[in-house]
């Protein structure tokens, strides 16, 4: 299935004006969806992922691309919009596009700029059972390997169970 595109702009607010008065409103807009949003990237993401049962505390979407310094998103609500999306009609699919390590034990997502690294995914462990999970790391020296450390933590929970 291929979802229709989304809006690519869309104006802040929307002025009404009279000669005794002028009126300004938020315009909202109604997604693909059927889900109406004012125009703000977090109110859009919040308002689609509450309707599928993920309430979210603390999301701040700044500009819509995931990759402004001030967004902010709980690893609990990244993993859970994950496992959402793994147990939805094209969880498959979306597994598959996922990349591998571990023995094709892992298969995550990796995210990565200047002093933070991001990985959510899926972690099978020994019995067949899948692990959902997000790890996050911000303010990282130059010093941290990251991706190691990673690495060990879900080797020890493979390990583990």
């Amino acid at each position: 299935m291929r979802l229709p595109p989304t809006p690519r702009r869309c104006r802040k607010s929307s002025t009404t004006s009279t000669a005794s008065t002028t009126t300004s409103k938020p315009n909202a807009f109604s997604s693909p969806w059927g889900i109406r949003a004012k125009c703000d990237p977090s109110a859009a993401l919040r308002d689609y992922w509450e309707t599928r049962g993920i309430a979210f505390t603390g999301l701040r979407l700044i500009d819509g691309s995931g990759l402004a310094r001030a967004n902010m998103i709980r690893p609990l609500d990244l993993a859970r919009i994950n496992h959402a999306v793994r147990h939805g009609g094209q969880g498959a699919r979306f597994h598959q596009s996922l990349s591998t390590y571990l023995g094709g034990n892992v298969r995550s997502k990796l995210g990565a700029m200047s002093g933070v690294k991001t990985e959510v995914g899926f972690l099978t462990l020994p019995d067949g059972s899948e692990f959902t999970f997000a790890l996050m790391a911000n303010g990282l020296g130059p010093d941290v390997d990251f991706w190691s450390v990673r690495e060990k933590l879900l080797t020890a929970i493979r390990a583990a169970e």
